[in-house]
């Protein structure tokens, strides 16, 4: 009995040490003015605190083809650095706000051109074929596309 009483007393504890080290819950969502720190690596690119990544401020929209993008994004320097990448998905869907007239957060500060629309990392396989193309987000049109 006492070793099953350690055993829930450590897991509250580890639970509870790890909501406090996370400080920004995954669950946590800001207001429109707190969510993106402006101003980082040469003004060039823009932290997302709800979700902790790093966005370029004045994205590359209407690339060809992923393989392409892919390029652009690994050979492009912003803030000094190179080796960046196509968001995942499920990561630029964050971005995604249906109802606001860019379809972006209100209050965002990217510079975004139109077309409106971004390549993603997540790619589409079959059994036959090891890349048949990736998914596309078209924030004008409120698409998700197969290319």
């Amino acid at each position: 009995m006492k070793r099953i009483s350690f055993v829930i007393v450590l897991m509250f504890f580890v639970l509870l040490s790890s909501v406090a080290i996370a400080g920004d819950a995954w669950f946590r969502t800001y207001t429109s003015g707190d969510r993106f720190a402006v101003g980082m690596v040469n003004d060039e690119a823009v932290l997302d605190r709800e979700t902790r990544l790093v966005w370029q401020k004045q994205p590359v929209t209407g690339t060809s083809d992923f393989w392409n993008a892919t390029h652009i994004c690994q050979a492009t320097m912003i803030g000094g650095r190179y080796g960046w990448r196509n968001p995942a998905m499920a990561e630029l869907m964050t971005l995604f706000m249906p109802g606001t007239v860019d379809h972006l957060p209100v209050s965002h500060p990217f510079i975004v051109a139109s077309p409106n629309k971004f390549w993603t990392d997540t790619t589409i396989v079959n059994n036959f074929v090891p890349f048949e193309g990736a998914k596309v987000i078209d924030f004008d049109n409120l698409l998700i596309l197969f290319e």
